[in-house]
């Protein structure tokens, strides 16, 4: 079975020399797009499976899940981070939103 053609795209320009000319214009996908765009695409079981035990490994997404669990502040201080520079960290504030969300409904249910 071939690869999408969007992640043939994809390795062929991360496989291309630094010294091209146009390398600066190369669209980086940020950890959290990433985690977006395999939660919410049509990716074959096989390379899903590779993808998300390469993210769930990462330092960002033990971050994330720490922020939806913990909230901010206890991340900033079990990562050693600032609670303002953490949640400048790319996608991490959607994870502090979900935090939120999930507390306000915890609430709800308790009154």
């Amino acid at each position: 079975m071939a690869l999408p053609h969007n992640v043939l795209c994809l390795i062929r320009e991360y496989s291309r020399p630094l010294t091209r000319p146009d390398w600066r214009t190369l669209h980086r996908l940020s950890n959290y797009n990433l985690f977006y765009c395999i939660s919410n695409d049509n990716i074959p079981n096989r390379l899903l499976t590779i993808i998300n035990i390469n993210m769930q490994s990462s330092l960002w997404f033990c971050m994330y899940t720490f922020i939806e669990l913990w909230g901010p502040h206890n991340a900033g201080i079990g990562f050693n981070i600032p609670t303002k520079e953490l949640i400048q960290i790319n996608g991490l504030i959607n994870a502090v939103h979900n935090y939120e969300y999930m507390n306000e409904q915890i609430r709800r249910l308790r009154d």
